[in-house]
C-alpha cells in the first residue's frame, strides 16, 4: 500500500489551513482535551471537516488527497515532552471507501498556507499497519517523503475505533495502539504544530472519525 504514498505527494492538490488559539490550560496532568461534544471548541470546520454526534469527522471525496486540522491551542506547539492520545477509525460501506490512513500530525512547520508542511504523520492504515511518515518541503515545489516505520498487523479492523498514543520526549516518540507499545523512533524534534490528518489512496470518499483527544504530561496520566 505505501508505494502509493509517494504518488500522493507527487500529485497533491492539497487543502491546508490552520486554526490557532492561545493559552494552554493545565488541569492536573491534562494539558488539553476534547471529546467533541461541543461544536465550538475551535477545530477547523468546512466542507471536509465537521463536528457530528460527539465526534470530529473528515470526509474527503477525491482520491489521492490529504488534509489536516491543527490543534486550536498554539501554545502546545512549543512542547518538547508530552503524551497525546486519540481514538480513530475509517468507515466503509454505503459507497465510503476505507482505503486510507488516519491519525496524528505532529512536529509540523508550514512555510506558507500554500506550501506543504514538513511534519511527521502517524496513524493506522486500512490494511492494518501502524505507519510513521516524515515529510519535508524541498523548497522547489517537490516534497520529500520518508517512511520511518511500518508495523504490520497493528490493528485488525480499521472501521472500529482504535486508540493511538504518542509519548514524545525531545527527539524520541514511542507509539502505541490500544495500550500496546509498538515502536520507538527518533524524529529529530517533537516540537511543532500538531493535530489530525487523514489521506485517501486510490479510492474516493474517505470517511475518518476522531474522538476523545487527550494531550497529557509525559507520564500519560490524566
Amino acid at each position: 500500500m505505501f508505494t502509493r504514498v509517494s504518488q500522493l505527494f507527487v500529485r497533491y492538490g492539497l487543502a491546508l489551513s490552520l486554526v490557532v488559539g492561545v493559552g494552554l490550560v493545565v488541569l492536573g496532568s491534562t494539558l488539553y482535551s476534547d471529546n467533541f461534544a461541543s461544536e465550538d471548541s475551535g477545530w477547523k470546520e468546512n466542507s471536509y471537516w465537521s463536528y457530528a454526534n460527539g465526534e470530529y469527522r473528515l470526509f474527503i471525496s477525491p482520491s489521492y488527497t490529504i488534509d489536516f486540522s491543527i490543534l486550536p491551542d498554539a501554545s502546545a506547539f512549543q512542547l518538547s515532552e508530552y503524551c497525546a492520545e486519540v481514538d480513530v477509525k475509517l468507515l466503509a460501506g454505503s459507497g465510503l471507501a476505507k482505503d486510507g490512513f488516519v491519525g496524528f500530525y505532529i512536529a509540523g512547520s508550514q512555510k506558507s498556507k500554500r506550501s506543504f508542511p514538513a511534519a511527521v504523520l502517524i496513524g493506522v492504515a486500512s490494511s492494518g499497519e501502524l505507519v510513521a511518515i516524515k515529510t519535508g518541503d524541498q523548497g522547489d515545489g517537490t516534497i520529500s517523503v520518508d517512511v520511518l516505520e511500518m508495523v504490520e498487523e497493528a490493528i485488525s479492523d480499521v472501521s472500529q475505533f482504535h486508540r493511538l498514543r504518542i509519548k514524545a520526549s525531545n527527539a524520541t516518540i514511542a507509539l502505541s495502539v490500544d495500550g500496546e507499545e509498538k515502536v520507538t523512533l527518533n524524529i529529530g524534534s517533537v516540537k511543532g504544530q500538531m493535530g489530525f490528518m487523514a489521506l485517501s489512496f486510490n479510492d474516493r470518499n474517505l470517511n475518518a472519525r476522531f474522538d476523545n483527544l487527550s494531550l497529557l504530561t509525559p507520564d500519560c496520566k490524566s
